[in-house]
């Protein structure tokens, strides 16, 4: 009896033994499971006014892998006005690819942004592409424009340069005026008061009253005399009138001359450079024979073709407006004046590893197993497949280990909206016009952040492309969210559902590889928000999240279009085929 007593008394120990550890462990987790902490502010920008510091959120206890939850940016200032900043920043994401992302804000002095829908992926920074002042100076609009080439200053909206001769030339014509005016006054015909007064007039008018004598003769001549200078003094006036408009057309005339002339140099440069990057583009097709295959040869040209046929339709709108005197050429400030931007992809090497044979070049013979040898019988013959090499030549590309870069057609950059001119048209003396314009860029930089503030509301807690760990869990879910924002149109978002199943090693395929497979991006911009949520672990879980999202949508009035259907990713696989399924299947 007491034997087992005793029993029952270790056995209840243990079991309480066994509860606290899991409770502390239990406890440990949810306490301070992804603790994050914020880096030092550094300076981006900086000038005699002021300057602009950023500082980023990042996991500090390792204990939370680089894209589980998301991490926020803050952004302050030391300009004295009301400023917005947009600061576009480089680096790597959770799986060390290059990546660029934007955050803005409009702050007063001092003032830190925290907005919790302002969040960033970043897991290392590299620098600063490109950072955006705005702010107003009295009646002016100053936007201040600063990458690596350089800065670039405008007053609204108009490059500083070409500001302050316009004010130039209205301070010349305006100060001919008081000039004109001023002479008016020595000569005023039919006036109460004298046109002009001689010298010596009182002493002589003061000696005839003395002397009382000729006064009918002195005041007739006076009289005559006054008339005829008071009518030289208005031709004079007349010509010196007549003189000035003709110098006034003159000026316009010249102003006009100049204008076109400049129009016209840079309509020639900018088909200079057209020309030039069509030969560039040449070059690089000569070339492509030795590295790529006729397949991707051919969606290079397309590529080219298209961008040429752009090229020469900008160019030609161009040549339309430059006998309009009412408009001028600027630099496209999506591009600083450059015509093309820095392709991030494949970091301006203009190619990619070849997905298909992950760079090797050639993938091992299935058919001999890569031993180059099969057995006939009792004979031992080369392997017809491979030729005996135990290499089959990999189709895709050529066996050369490299593909083109499809988002820059092997540049190593991609052609700005802009077209490559680095040009964009602006109406020059409608200012009306020039500032509707600057209002509808404002009215789009707001309408892109309350359009990011909702969809930060229909996705408010869910995890942005976490990878499982759990070696229990056979397949996941996977749910992709997508909508562009426009004001002309009602936006609709888009989500789908994705299964990602667990190879046989008890891995799962990276995330980087999974997206270039479904051709999906996540990003978050001015204009477009798209996000890979989960991982989910089963299709109730996820299919109750789709709900979820729906409802906010709806909440939100925010259309929504869904595929409930999972979309498999890659099939359950051997781990001798995992890389073969997963890119053909």
């Amino acid at each position: 009896m007491s034997f087992h007593s005793l029993n029952n008394q270790k056995i209840g120990f243990y079991l309480i033994l066994i509860t606290m550890i899991i409770s502390k462990d239990a406890f440990s987790q949810n306490d301070n499971h992804c603790s994050k902490s914020w880096s030092e502010w550094k300076t981006v920008w900086s000038s005699t006014s002021g300057q602009v510091e950023y500082q980023l959120e990042f996991f500090s206890n390792g204990k939370c892998s680089c894209g589980l939850a998301s991490k926020y940016v803050r952004i302050r200032h030391t300009l004295p006005q009301r400023t917005y900043v947009d600061i576009w920043l480089e680096g790597k994401d959770c799986e060390d690819k290059f990546m660029t992302s934007s955050f803005g804000a409009e702050t007063m002095n001092g003032e830190i942004s925290n907005d919790k829908g302002d969040w960033h992926s970043f897991k290392s920074i590299s620098g600063v592409e490109k950072v955006l002042v705005e702010y107003m100076d009295g009646e002016k609009k100053i936007k201040i424009i600063t990458t690596r080439a350089g800065t670039k200053r405008y007053i609204n909206s108009i490059p500083e340069e070409e500001y302050n001769k316009q004010q130039q030339q209205k301070a010349s014509s305006s100060s001919g005026s008081p000039t004109n005016r001023s002479g008016s006054n020595k000569v005023v015909p039919g006036t109460a008061m004298p046109a002009i007064v001689f010298p010596g007039d009182e002493s002589t008018n003061s000696k005839s009253n003395n002397k009382n004598t000729n006064q009918s003769t002195s005041s007739s001549s006076g009289s005559q005399t006054q008339t005829q200078l008071a009518e030289q003094q208005r031709q004079r006036q007349e010509e010196a009138k007549r003189k000035q408009q003709e110098a006034e057309r003159s000026q316009r005339e010249e102003a006009f001359r100049q204008n076109e002339l400049r129009y016209q140099a840079q309509l020639n440069e900018i088909t200079r450079k057209s020309e030039a990057r069509a030969q560039r583009d040449a070059s690089i097709m000569q070339g492509m024979g030795a590295v790529f295959t006729i397949l991707q040869q051919n969606e290079i040209s397309k590529g080219f073709n298209e961008d040429a046929r752009k090229r020469r339709k900008r160019i030609d709108e161009f040549n339309t407006k430059s006998k309009d005197p009412s408009y001028e050429l600027a630099d496209c400030d999506k591009c600083s004046g450059e015509g093309y931007k820095y392709c991030g992809n494949c970091k301006g090497k203009g190619e990619k590893v070849c997905i298909a044979c992950s760079g090797s070049g050639g993938k091992r013979c299935s058919s001999c197993n890569g031993s180059g040898k099969k057995s006939w019988g009792t004979y031992i013959l080369s392997c017809t497949n491979c030729t005996g090499t135990g290499i089959k030549q990999c189709i895709a590309c050529s066996n050369k280990g490299v593909s083109v870069c499809v988002s820059c057609f092997g540049r190593g950059e991609y052609q700005c909206y802009c077209e490559g001119t680095g040009k964009m048209l602006l109406a020059k003396t409608n200012h009306e016009e020039v500032n509707h314009a600057v209002d509808s860029l404002e009215n789009d930089l707001t309408y892109g952040l309350k359009q990011a503030e909702i969809d930060s509301k229909i996705l408010a807690g869910f995890q942005f492309s976490n990878k499982p760990t759990e070696k229990e869990l056979d397949s996941v879910y996977y749910i992709s969210y997508s909508r562009y924002y426009s004001k002309e149109t009602k936006t609709t978002a888009f989500i789908e559902l994705y299964m990602m199943n667990r190879y046989s090693d008890g891995t799962y395929p990276l995330l980087s590889d999974v997206y270039e497979k479904i051709k999906f991006q996540p990003t978050v911009s001015s204009n477009v928000t798209r996000r890979f949520l989960g991982f989910f672990k089963n299709l109730n879980e996820a299919k109750t999240a789709m709900m979820l999202i729906n409802e906010r949508a709806t909440q939100q009035q925010i259309d929504m279009k869904e595929k409930k259907e999972p979309k498999r990713i890659n099939p359950p696989t051997s781990p001798s085929r995992t890389n073969d399924d997963f890119w053909k299947n």
